[in-house]
Protein backbone atom coordinates (compact mmCIF):
# COMPACT_ATOMS: atom_id res chain seq x y z
CA UNK A 1 0.00 0.00 0.00
CA UNK A 2 1.31 3.42 -0.89
CA UNK A 3 0.47 6.99 -0.02
CA UNK A 4 0.27 9.07 -3.18
CA UNK A 5 1.24 12.71 -2.86
CA UNK A 6 0.86 15.00 -5.85
CA UNK A 7 2.21 18.49 -5.35
CA UNK A 8 3.76 21.34 -7.26
CA UNK A 9 6.48 22.71 -5.03
CA UNK A 10 6.74 26.48 -5.45
CA UNK A 11 3.89 26.24 -7.96
CA UNK A 12 6.27 25.60 -10.87
CA UNK A 13 5.39 22.03 -11.90
CA UNK A 14 2.81 22.56 -14.65
CA UNK A 15 2.03 18.83 -15.03
CA UNK A 16 1.30 18.45 -11.31
CA UNK A 17 -0.83 21.59 -11.26
CA UNK A 18 -2.92 20.35 -14.20
CA UNK A 19 -3.33 16.90 -12.63
CA UNK A 20 -4.50 18.45 -9.36
CA UNK A 21 -6.91 20.74 -11.20
CA UNK A 22 -8.56 17.84 -13.04
CA UNK A 23 -8.43 15.03 -10.47
CA UNK A 24 -8.22 16.45 -6.96
CA UNK A 25 -11.96 16.13 -6.29
CA UNK A 26 -12.67 13.09 -8.48
CA UNK A 27 -10.40 10.39 -7.10
CA UNK A 28 -11.79 7.53 -5.01
CA UNK A 29 -10.25 6.82 -1.62
CA UNK A 30 -8.43 3.72 -2.89
CA UNK A 31 -6.74 3.03 -6.22
CA UNK A 32 -4.96 0.02 -7.66
CA UNK A 33 -1.81 1.01 -9.52
CA UNK A 34 0.69 -0.80 -11.70
CA UNK A 35 4.08 0.71 -10.83
CA UNK A 36 7.05 0.40 -13.20
CA UNK A 37 10.64 1.63 -12.66
CA UNK A 38 11.43 4.47 -15.05
CA UNK A 39 14.29 6.93 -14.55
CA UNK A 40 12.33 9.47 -16.60
CA UNK A 41 9.02 8.74 -14.88
CA UNK A 42 6.91 11.48 -13.28
CA UNK A 43 6.79 10.08 -9.73
CA UNK A 44 9.00 9.17 -6.79
CA UNK A 45 8.35 5.78 -5.14
CA UNK A 46 9.55 5.37 -1.55
CA UNK A 47 10.22 1.73 -0.65
CA UNK A 48 9.88 2.68 3.00
CA UNK A 49 9.09 5.79 4.96
CA UNK A 50 12.79 6.74 5.21
CA UNK A 51 13.49 6.58 1.46
CA UNK A 52 15.45 6.95 -0.73
CA UNK A 53 13.00 7.38 -3.62
CA UNK A 54 13.04 5.55 -6.96
CA UNK A 55 11.73 7.24 -10.09
CA UNK A 56 8.70 5.43 -11.57
CA UNK A 57 5.72 5.64 -13.88
CA UNK A 58 2.36 4.09 -13.07
CA UNK A 59 -1.00 3.11 -14.51
CA UNK A 60 -4.35 3.04 -12.75
CA UNK A 61 -6.42 -0.15 -12.79
CA UNK A 62 -9.72 -1.22 -11.27
CA UNK A 63 -9.54 -2.39 -7.67
CA UNK A 64 -11.02 -5.75 -6.67
CA UNK A 65 -13.82 -5.94 -4.12
CA UNK A 66 -11.95 -8.38 -1.87
CA UNK A 67 -9.05 -5.92 -1.77
CA UNK A 68 -11.45 -3.12 -0.82
CA UNK A 69 -12.89 -5.26 1.98
CA UNK A 70 -9.40 -6.01 3.31
CA UNK A 71 -8.44 -2.33 3.26
CA UNK A 72 -11.63 -1.42 5.11
CA UNK A 73 -10.85 -3.94 7.85
CA UNK A 74 -7.22 -2.83 8.18
CA UNK A 75 -8.14 0.84 8.58
CA UNK A 76 -11.13 0.38 10.91
CA UNK A 77 -10.22 1.49 14.42
CA UNK A 78 -13.62 0.69 15.95
CA UNK A 79 -12.53 -2.60 17.62
CA UNK A 80 -9.68 -0.76 19.35
CA UNK A 81 -11.69 2.09 20.93
CA UNK A 82 -11.60 2.53 24.71
CA UNK A 83 -14.05 4.28 27.08
CA UNK A 84 -13.35 7.75 28.45
CA UNK A 85 -12.67 6.54 31.99
CA UNK A 86 -9.92 4.21 30.80
CA UNK A 87 -8.35 7.09 28.89
CA UNK A 88 -8.49 9.38 31.93
CA UNK A 89 -6.72 6.75 34.01
CA UNK A 90 -3.93 6.58 31.44
CA UNK A 91 -3.21 10.32 31.59
CA UNK A 92 -0.27 11.58 33.69
CA UNK A 93 -1.01 12.37 37.32
CA UNK A 94 0.64 15.17 39.27
CA UNK A 95 1.72 18.57 38.03
CA UNK A 96 3.41 19.37 34.76
CA UNK A 97 5.94 22.17 34.91
CA UNK A 98 7.11 22.74 31.33
CA UNK A 99 6.31 22.07 27.71
CA UNK A 100 9.34 21.51 25.47
CA UNK A 101 8.78 21.99 21.75
CA UNK A 102 11.22 19.67 19.97
CA UNK A 103 12.92 20.52 16.69
CA UNK A 104 12.14 17.46 14.58
CA UNK A 105 12.14 19.20 11.20
CA UNK A 106 8.86 19.26 9.30
CA UNK A 107 6.85 17.55 12.02
CA UNK A 108 5.37 17.92 15.50
CA UNK A 109 6.71 16.71 18.85
CA UNK A 110 6.21 18.26 22.28
CA UNK A 111 7.38 16.94 25.65
CA UNK A 112 5.36 17.49 28.85
CA UNK A 113 7.84 17.68 31.73
CA UNK A 114 7.22 17.50 35.48
CA UNK A 115 8.84 19.65 38.16
CA UNK A 116 11.23 16.77 38.87
CA UNK A 117 12.40 17.06 35.21
CA UNK A 118 10.80 13.81 34.07
CA UNK A 119 9.17 13.52 30.66
CA UNK A 120 5.65 12.40 31.57
CA UNK A 121 4.13 12.51 28.09
CA UNK A 122 4.66 13.50 24.49
CA UNK A 123 2.01 15.32 22.50
CA UNK A 124 2.87 13.92 19.07
CA UNK A 125 6.17 12.24 18.34
CA UNK A 126 6.78 13.30 14.79
CA UNK A 127 9.65 13.83 12.39
CA UNK A 128 10.34 15.10 8.91
CA UNK A 129 9.45 12.32 6.48
CA UNK A 130 9.29 11.44 2.77
CA UNK A 131 9.98 14.62 0.76
CA UNK A 132 10.74 16.44 4.03
CA UNK A 133 13.03 13.76 5.49
CA UNK A 134 16.04 16.05 5.07
CA UNK A 135 14.56 18.47 7.62
CA UNK A 136 15.24 16.01 10.48
CA UNK A 137 18.12 17.55 12.50
CA UNK A 138 21.29 15.45 12.38
CA UNK A 139 21.95 16.34 16.03
CA UNK A 140 18.72 14.60 17.09
CA UNK A 141 20.10 11.16 17.95
CA UNK A 142 17.44 10.05 20.44
CA UNK A 143 14.37 10.91 22.50
CA UNK A 144 13.90 10.56 26.25
CA UNK A 145 11.86 7.45 27.08
CA UNK A 146 13.42 6.37 30.38
CA UNK A 147 10.44 7.49 32.49
CA UNK A 148 7.94 5.56 30.34
CA UNK A 149 6.10 8.59 28.95
CA UNK A 150 2.61 8.40 27.48
CA UNK A 151 2.25 9.47 23.84
CA UNK A 152 -0.82 11.50 22.85
CA UNK A 153 -1.30 11.54 19.08
CA UNK A 154 -3.27 14.52 17.76
CA UNK A 155 -3.72 13.10 14.26
CA UNK A 156 -2.55 10.20 12.12
CA UNK A 157 -0.43 12.10 9.63
CA UNK A 158 3.09 10.72 9.17
CA UNK A 159 4.94 13.74 10.53
CA UNK A 160 3.07 13.44 13.84
CA UNK A 161 4.40 9.96 14.71
CA UNK A 162 7.44 9.17 12.55
CA UNK A 163 10.01 9.69 15.34
CA UNK A 164 8.57 6.50 16.86
CA UNK A 165 9.63 4.68 13.69
CA UNK A 166 13.15 6.07 14.14
CA UNK A 167 13.32 5.13 17.84
CA UNK A 168 11.15 2.04 17.89
CA UNK A 169 11.09 1.48 21.66
CA UNK A 170 8.59 4.35 21.64
CA UNK A 171 6.12 1.98 19.96
CA UNK A 172 5.93 -0.02 23.20
CA UNK A 173 4.63 2.94 25.22
CA UNK A 174 0.97 3.65 25.88
CA UNK A 175 -0.48 5.68 23.00
CA UNK A 176 -3.71 7.67 23.05
CA UNK A 177 -4.71 8.11 19.41
CA UNK A 178 -7.69 9.76 17.68
CA UNK A 179 -10.62 7.54 16.78
CA UNK A 180 -10.96 8.40 13.11
CA UNK A 181 -10.87 6.89 9.66
CA UNK A 182 -7.31 6.41 8.47
CA UNK A 183 -6.29 6.07 4.85
CA UNK A 184 -3.49 4.72 2.73
CA UNK A 185 0.05 5.36 3.85
CA UNK A 186 2.55 4.70 6.62
CA UNK A 187 -0.05 5.27 9.31
CA UNK A 188 -1.52 1.88 8.38
CA UNK A 189 1.68 0.11 9.32
CA UNK A 190 1.79 2.13 12.51
CA UNK A 191 -1.75 1.12 13.38
CA UNK A 192 -0.99 -2.54 12.73
CA UNK A 193 1.99 -2.39 15.08
CA UNK A 194 -0.40 -1.14 17.74
CA UNK A 195 -2.93 -3.94 17.42
CA UNK A 196 -4.36 -4.44 20.94
CA UNK A 197 -3.44 -8.11 21.00
CA UNK A 198 0.18 -7.00 21.01
CA UNK A 199 -0.06 -3.52 22.54
CA UNK A 200 -3.11 -3.53 24.81
CA UNK A 201 -2.64 0.07 25.91
CA UNK A 202 -3.75 1.66 22.64
CA UNK A 203 -6.61 3.99 23.44
CA UNK A 204 -9.15 6.06 21.58
CA UNK A 205 -9.36 9.64 22.82
CA UNK A 206 -12.04 11.45 20.83
CA UNK A 207 -14.96 10.61 23.13
CA UNK A 208 -12.95 11.56 26.21
CA UNK A 209 -12.47 15.13 25.00
CA UNK A 210 -16.07 15.32 23.80
CA UNK A 211 -17.18 14.36 27.32
CA UNK A 212 -14.96 17.02 28.88
CA UNK A 213 -16.27 19.63 26.47
CA UNK A 214 -19.90 18.77 27.25
CA UNK A 215 -19.28 19.40 30.97
CA UNK A 216 -17.51 22.73 30.46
Amino acid sequence: MYAIEVNSRLGEDVVALEWLRVWSKRLPLWLELQVLPDESGPANLYGNINGPPTRVRFFQGSIRQNALNTLKNVTDLSPHARPGEEIRQALPTGGLEDVFVLDVGQGAANALVSKSRKVRAYVDLGAGVLADASTWPSAMTGICLKDDPLVILTDWHYDHFHAANKFTTALNRTWIAPFQMIGAGPQIGHGEQHHPERHPDDLEWERHFEERGSRA
